[in-house]
């Protein structure tokens, strides 16, 4: 049986010195929370300087890549009370699996937006044998940034959070050459009223998919004024559509005298994201990613036929 993954107090004061912390002493852990052969998870006590004062700190270590559940337990989870959060990690492979948000390149730029609220996220990668530590994403004006542009009452919810790591990191990295990882959350936090994705139908109409406390839904409407075609194509396939998705999940609606299709696509609730492991999340993106884009080709596909029927009809006839 593998070992669990240790932290000792002298690896923890090296940690702490490498991230601007160089007057520690009276290291105590007060609650290990997790501890198993790829990760350990503590809460640490010390005092830096001011023997008046003692600190909290958040320690979060695991075997591969840094990952955004780390991210999500240091501020919403069980670092929320501390005053410092470090995730640690040491690079080694086999360890994440399916998992799109594992990776320093996400990480790192995410810790920056992130700390714009004052939540003292330390990234931390460790050598191999634990005993040297180089802190990823240091910055010119230290731990403590004198100009903080939020503070932490302004920080997005755990939805928020949840939300933009699932459309930005787990949908949108099916979307291969078009995916930006490293931009997750630099412009700002979605709620889960804000549609994830927006498939075009081009140049007739979008799909917004939205993930809500009722489900996945789709919103089909149309895209500027296009002459009708996207009302002609919902009617041409819409007896397929309600084959496809069943007639109580189908759905039409006028929105300023346009006819717009609703979808419901899944019944899952927002919720259920909000704590389901990393690989299921995985599992569920590529399901919705291959049925809406599907959707969206078949709509093309009608869209052509119509266009192509339409063109020859209007064609003169030669004799």
């Amino acid at each position: 049986m593998s070992e669990n993954l240790m932290l000792s107090e002298i690896q923890l004061e090296n940690v702490f010195a490498v991230v601007g912390f160089k007057d520690v002493r009276g290291i105590k852990v007060k609650e290990i929370l997790k501890q198993d052969p790829g990760q350990i998870i503590l809460i640490a006590e010390f005092i830096n300087g001011n023997p008046e004062e003692k600190l909290l700190a958040y320690v979060n270590f695991k075997n591969g890549y840094p990952t955004t559940d780390q991210v999500f337990d240091s501020i919403y989870g069980a670092g929320k009370e501390c005053d410092l959060r470090i995730i640690l990690f040491n690079n080694k492979a086999g360890y994440d699996g399916r998992n799109p948000t594992a990776d320093d390149y996400i990480i790192s730029p995410a810790t920056d937006v992130l700390n714009d609220y004052g939540v003292n996220l330390m990234l931390v990668e460790s050598g191999e044998s634990c005993d040297a530590f180089q802190w990823v994403n240091d910055d010119l004006f230290g731990l403590y940034k004198a100009d903080h542009k939020l503070s932490f009452s302004d920080l997005p919810s755990d939805e928020q959070f949840r939300a933009e790591e699932f459309w930005s990191l787990y949908f949108d990295s099916l979307n291969e050459c078009f995916h930006e990882p490293r931009n997750a959350f630099r412009y700002g936090f979605r709620t889960k009223n804000d549609w994830g994705h927006e498939p075009y139908i081009d140049p007739i109409g979008k799909i917004n998919v939205y993930w809500r406390d009722d489900g996945v839904k789709y919103v089909i409407k149309k895209d500027q004024d296009n002459y009708g075609y996207l009302e002609k194509v919902l009617c041409a396939a819409g007896s397929e559509i309600i084959s496809r998705y069943g007639k109580d999940n189908v759905s039409f609606r006028y929105d300023r005298g346009a006819l717009e299709m609703v979808i419901h696509y899944s019944v899952a609730p927002f919720s259920w994201m909000m704590i389901a492991t990393p690989s299921v999340k995985m599992e569920f993106a590529e399901k919705l990613h291959a049925d809406v884009f599907g959707l969206r080709s078949r709509l093309m596909e009608v869209y052509e036929d119509i266009e192509e029927a339409l063109v020859q009809a209007a064609e003169p006839l030669t004799f």
